[in-house]
């Protein structure tokens, strides 16, 4: 299909990432083609990690049924970041955008990101809400994604609690006028797991505004077993603190969760020192309770509720030991900066 552009309608390329998301990249693209900004001025990039399943057979399929003007390009070092400088490549359109293979993008996401970056010449990329969707209605999803919406206790970021647009220190994913990122140089190589934010970094050096949006609230399809999110959010925790170790400075959310759970600990040992278990379990229970209703995932059973804040600590002290150990092993030059700087980029 070929691509229309107008004065009005100019054209956006979207990259999509993919490694092996044979079950999940045909909803995505769907979403991407149901955009009230036109297929027509759309064009879908994908880069595929070298999957070893039918991920691309989907994908061309999926854009071909839907219409969409799209190209394929390969990343076979399986690196994010230079997938999606592959993309940047590749890119025809006037804006780019990020979207990952298990997002679920609003139907207004392309529309309103245009806009706003059109009237808004001091922002250089902008994003929108994340909301985790359960993959089915199994206690295990539904509490998994209960416990990713808690807007207070799982990692403070901006596009996962606030309810009101303004200034941030990084978006999900991204949407960027392609001359802005190209600029900038598109996506670093030298960084894992956190090249969004690094990115974004970048553009507030450069004094561009990071700007959330939260009348656009776009879904993804978290990974299904705990101890698979409890792993990926590990892996964040270890990647933030690679960062700090190497001349990053932390934000003061994260210094905030850094300090909770030793500070958490030391208070339940001194509670239960003094006072006994069945005493302190009253104000913890009410605690817990106070932090479901405020976390605003929506309404929910008890034992899906319960299931939430077990998810919820198993995840946040995952992320704290990720950082933890992570910092000791980067001081040490043990940490992902240094083994991605021994890896080739080509």
């Amino acid at each position: 299909m070929s691509l229309v552009a107008s004065q009005d309608r100019p054209v956006v390329t979207v990259i999509v990432p993919m490694l092996n998301e044979q079950a999940d990249i045909a909803e995505c693209i769907e979403r991407i083609a149901a955009q009230t900004y036109g297929v027509d001025s759309i064009e879908l990039v994908l880069i595929d990690s070298d999957s070893n399943d039918d991920t691309i057979r989907v994908a061309a399929s999926a854009a071909q049924r839907c219409g969409i003007s799209y190209r394929i390009g390969v990343n076979p070092l399986r690196r994010t970041s230079i997938g999606l400088n592959v993309g940047l490549d590749l890119a025809n359109g006037r804006y780019v955008a990020r979207v990952d293979a298990r997002s679920r993008i609003a139907v207004n996401y392309v529309d309103t990101f245009v806009e706003q970056l059109d009237r808004r010449p001091d922002v250089g990329v902008i994003g929108g809400a994340q909301v985790a969707c359960a993959r089915s209605d199994r206690l295990v999803d539904r509490s998994i994604a209960r416990a990713l919406n808690n807007r207070w206790l799982m990692g403070l970021a901006r596009y996962r609690r606030s309810r009101s647009s303004g200034p941030a220190d990084t978006v999900w994913m991204g949407f960027f006028r392609a001359e802005d990122l190209r600029a900038l140089g598109g996506w670093d190589h030298a960084t894992a797991l956190n090249e969004d934010y690094e990115l974004n970094e970048r553009f507030r050096r450069a004094g561009a505004l990071v700007w959330f949006d939260s009348s656009v609230r776009s879904g993804y399809l978290p990974r299904n077993r705990v101890r698979l999110v409890a792993r990926q959010y590990a892996s964040f925790g270890r990647v933030k603190a690679d960062g700090w170790a190497n001349g990053r400075r932390p934000a003061p959310r994260q210094l905030v969760l850094l300090a909770l759970p030793p500070m958490a600990a030391v208070l339940a040992i001194g509670a239960l020192a003094f006072f006994g278990i069945v005493p302190v379990m009253v104000p913890v229970l009410g605690l817990a309770v106070a932090f479901d209703l405020a976390g605003g995932a929506g309404p929910g059973s008890p034992l899906e509720r319960i299931a939430g804040l077990v998810v919820n600590g198993i995840v946040g002290l995952s992320w704290w030991w990720g950082a933890t150990a992570g910092w000791f092993s980067s001081r040490r030059g043990r940490g992902p900066h240094a083994a991605l700087a021994a890896r080739p980029t080509r």
